[in-house]
Protein backbone atom coordinates (compact mmCIF):
# COMPACT_ATOMS: atom_id res chain seq x y z
CA UNK A 1 0.00 0.00 0.00
CA UNK A 2 1.55 3.17 -0.47
CA UNK A 3 0.59 7.12 -0.60
CA UNK A 4 -1.71 8.36 -3.14
CA UNK A 5 -1.21 7.38 -6.48
CA UNK A 6 -3.04 9.97 -9.41
CA UNK A 7 -3.55 7.45 -12.19
CA UNK A 8 -5.06 4.25 -12.69
CA UNK A 9 -1.99 2.44 -14.93
CA UNK A 10 1.34 3.54 -15.75
CA UNK A 11 4.23 2.09 -17.43
CA UNK A 12 7.62 3.47 -16.12
CA UNK A 13 10.71 3.31 -17.26
CA UNK A 14 13.14 5.26 -14.96
CA UNK A 15 16.85 5.04 -14.44
CA UNK A 16 17.68 6.09 -10.89
CA UNK A 17 21.83 5.38 -9.69
CA UNK A 18 22.77 4.49 -6.18
CA UNK A 19 22.33 7.55 -4.16
CA UNK A 20 25.80 9.29 -2.35
CA UNK A 21 23.30 9.22 1.35
CA UNK A 22 21.17 6.32 1.15
CA UNK A 23 23.75 3.50 -0.27
CA UNK A 24 21.22 0.79 -0.98
CA UNK A 25 18.95 2.57 -3.64
CA UNK A 26 19.94 0.48 -7.04
CA UNK A 27 19.44 1.11 -10.83
CA UNK A 28 15.91 0.76 -12.04
CA UNK A 29 14.74 -0.59 -15.16
CA UNK A 30 10.88 -0.63 -16.68
CA UNK A 31 7.83 -1.52 -14.61
CA UNK A 32 4.04 -0.99 -14.44
CA UNK A 33 1.58 -0.16 -11.88
CA UNK A 34 -1.78 -0.47 -11.46
CA UNK A 35 -4.08 1.17 -8.72
CA UNK A 36 -6.30 -1.63 -7.77
CA UNK A 37 -8.54 0.86 -4.57
CA UNK A 38 -8.23 3.91 -3.48
CA UNK A 39 -8.41 4.14 0.15
CA UNK A 40 -8.56 6.44 3.11
CA UNK A 41 -9.94 9.27 1.24
CA UNK A 42 -7.39 9.20 -1.31
CA UNK A 43 -4.36 9.22 0.71
CA UNK A 44 -3.39 5.75 0.16
CA UNK A 45 -3.97 3.38 -2.47
CA UNK A 46 -3.37 -0.80 -2.89
CA UNK A 47 -1.39 -1.37 -5.82
CA UNK A 48 0.04 -3.41 -8.36
CA UNK A 49 3.05 -3.76 -9.18
CA UNK A 50 4.64 -5.67 -12.47
CA UNK A 51 8.49 -6.13 -12.80
CA UNK A 52 10.43 -7.08 -15.48
CA UNK A 53 13.68 -7.36 -13.61
CA UNK A 54 13.83 -8.26 -9.77
CA UNK A 55 16.49 -5.36 -8.74
CA UNK A 56 16.75 -5.26 -4.93
CA UNK A 57 14.53 -2.54 -3.81
CA UNK A 58 13.00 -1.98 -7.12
CA UNK A 59 9.00 -1.06 -5.90
CA UNK A 60 10.42 1.11 -3.38
CA UNK A 61 13.07 3.06 -4.77
CA UNK A 62 10.15 3.72 -7.99
CA UNK A 63 7.60 4.77 -5.76
CA UNK A 64 9.65 7.35 -4.02
CA UNK A 65 10.92 8.78 -7.45
CA UNK A 66 7.05 8.70 -8.30
CA UNK A 67 6.19 10.82 -5.01
CA UNK A 68 3.97 7.83 -3.83
CA UNK A 69 6.45 6.19 -1.34
CA UNK A 70 4.98 2.85 0.43
CA UNK A 71 3.36 3.02 3.99
CA UNK A 72 6.05 2.74 6.48
CA UNK A 73 8.77 2.46 4.61
CA UNK A 74 11.29 4.69 6.28
CA UNK A 75 14.40 4.11 4.03
CA UNK A 76 11.95 5.27 0.99
CA UNK A 77 10.21 8.39 1.87
CA UNK A 78 7.25 6.74 3.63
CA UNK A 79 7.64 7.34 6.98
CA UNK A 80 4.87 7.07 9.53
CA UNK A 81 4.90 11.33 10.35
CA UNK A 82 4.52 11.43 6.27
CA UNK A 83 2.34 8.92 6.10
CA UNK A 84 0.10 10.29 9.09
CA UNK A 85 0.31 13.83 7.97
CA UNK A 86 -1.08 12.59 4.60
CA UNK A 87 -3.80 10.45 5.37
CA UNK A 88 -5.26 12.80 8.39
CA UNK A 89 -4.88 16.02 5.35
CA UNK A 90 -7.47 14.25 3.49
CA UNK A 91 -9.82 13.02 6.21
CA UNK A 92 -12.07 14.15 8.79
CA UNK A 93 -11.02 14.84 12.20
CA UNK A 94 -12.97 12.24 13.49
CA UNK A 95 -11.07 9.66 11.70
CA UNK A 96 -7.92 11.38 13.04
CA UNK A 97 -7.22 9.46 16.52
CA UNK A 98 -7.73 6.26 14.56
CA UNK A 99 -5.40 7.15 11.45
CA UNK A 100 -2.73 7.62 14.11
CA UNK A 101 -3.20 4.20 15.99
CA UNK A 102 -2.94 2.69 12.55
CA UNK A 103 -0.09 4.42 11.57
CA UNK A 104 1.39 3.61 14.93
CA UNK A 105 1.30 -0.08 14.43
CA UNK A 106 3.62 -0.08 10.97
CA UNK A 107 6.58 -2.11 11.16
CA UNK A 108 7.60 -2.39 8.07
CA UNK A 109 6.87 -1.13 4.64
CA UNK A 110 3.42 -1.97 3.62
CA UNK A 111 4.84 -4.31 0.77
CA UNK A 112 3.84 -8.35 -0.24
CA UNK A 113 5.22 -10.16 -3.30
CA UNK A 114 1.78 -11.98 -3.86
CA UNK A 115 3.07 -13.88 -6.99
CA UNK A 116 6.91 -14.54 -7.73
CA UNK A 117 8.00 -15.91 -11.53
CA UNK A 118 11.52 -16.54 -13.21
CA UNK A 119 12.87 -18.98 -15.80
CA UNK A 120 15.18 -21.07 -13.61
CA UNK A 121 18.65 -21.12 -14.48
CA UNK A 122 19.34 -24.21 -14.94
CA UNK A 123 16.57 -25.75 -16.67
CA UNK A 124 14.91 -22.82 -18.27
CA UNK A 125 11.39 -24.15 -16.14
CA UNK A 126 9.47 -21.40 -15.44
CA UNK A 127 8.68 -21.27 -11.75
CA UNK A 128 5.67 -19.25 -10.36
CA UNK A 129 5.05 -18.77 -6.24
CA UNK A 130 2.15 -17.35 -4.75
CA UNK A 131 1.53 -16.15 -0.85
CA UNK A 132 -1.16 -14.57 0.77
CA UNK A 133 -0.52 -11.65 2.31
CA UNK A 134 0.42 -11.72 5.94
CA UNK A 135 -1.71 -10.96 8.97
CA UNK A 136 -0.27 -7.49 9.25
CA UNK A 137 -0.54 -6.52 6.14
CA UNK A 138 -4.38 -7.86 6.22
CA UNK A 139 -5.22 -5.88 9.07
CA UNK A 140 -3.89 -2.36 7.87
CA UNK A 141 -5.60 -3.20 4.41
CA UNK A 142 -9.01 -3.66 6.32
CA UNK A 143 -8.71 -0.92 8.68
CA UNK A 144 -7.75 1.15 6.10
CA UNK A 145 -11.30 -0.21 4.55
CA UNK A 146 -13.62 0.51 7.48
CA UNK A 147 -12.54 3.32 8.92
CA UNK A 148 -13.46 5.71 5.96
CA UNK A 149 -16.35 4.00 4.47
Amino acid sequence: MQTHVKSEKCVLDAALGKSENIRILVALIHLKYKVIEVLAGGGCALVEWRLETGRTHQIRAHAKYLGVPLLGDDVYGGTKNMALSLLQSRNSPSCHSQLFQLVSKLERPCLHALTLGFEHPRTGERLRFSQVPPLDFLEILDQLRHIFN
